[in-house]
């Protein structure tokens, strides 16, 4: 075999194990990170944030809002929209400038998978009146509309 011939199979080698090291930590890490499931919240069209949110020991549904706006914020209703039908709850919550306050809804229930929410968040700031907000809750979550509405202190259910 030639120099060159040598020199040009010796350089196949060695990047082609390279390209199989990276191929194999590539594939591990895919592997690893494939199943999990990250928390995430999102509001669209709204004058708050999502700060938090998570089950509690009843496994209702704890949401955490910040204000954004210049003008106190008074949740009046949060609306679980589902595939198999919706659910709303009754709130009377203020949250204050740049403060921060809770709801809790009843209709959830905790699962092994990665799921989201949807939540339509009805609320009045200033003189204005039944603003909607859109709200997508991601984590290990799930809507359950089965669930007996032992209705938290802060929340009335309806249908």
């Amino acid at each position: 075999m030639s120099r060159k011939g040598q020199s040009a199979i010796e350089y196949l080698m060695t990047y082609g194990w390279m390209l199989l090291v990276v191929a194999i930590v590539g594939g591990a890490i895919f592997a690893f990170t494939q199943g999990r499931c990250t928390q995430s919240a999102t509001a669209s069209g709204g004058s708050f944030s999502v700060k938090a949110f998570g089950l509690d020991a009843s496994g209702n549904l704890d949401i955490v809002f910040r204000n954004t706006e210049a003008e106190r914020l008074t949740v009046r209703e949060a609306t679980i929209l589902a595939d198999d039908g919706n659910e709303s709850f009754s709130f009377d919550r203020s949250i204050p400038v740049s403060g921060t306050g809770g709801i809790s809804i009843p209709s959830a229930r905790s699962t092994d998978g990665c799921n989201t929410v949807d939540l339509r968040v009805r609320y009045d700031q200033g003189g204005l009146e039944d603003i909607t907000a859109e709200v997508t809750l991601t984590g290990q979550i799930q809507a359950d509309m089965n669930k007996a509405p032992a209705a938290p202190s802060n929340a009335q259910a309806s249908t």
